[in-house]
């Protein structure tokens, strides 16, 4: 159930999941829930960044910026 509260406040807000590898290792997290100002921190959509790991992100990210230079 989504929580409203996390939407309106005035702060870069996410949750995510961390990802074991089969060590036990944590190594990588996947975002499950960002909220708007978390986009405008980061400068990529909400859309791209739901149910994606932080490498698919931020790689996704450094392509788009490279391409906008």
């Amino acid at each position: 159930e989504k929580c409203t509260l996390w939407d309106k406040i005035p702060l870069a807000f996410c949750v995510i999941e961390l990802v074991f590898d089969e060590k036990g290792h944590g190594v990588d997290f996947v975002f499950r829930y960002c909220n708007e100002m978390m986009a405008d921190v980061e400068g990529i959509p909400i859309s791209e960044m739901i149910n994606r790991s932080f490498y698919e992100v931020f790689e996704l990210s450094l392509y788009t910026s490279d391409a906008a230079d």
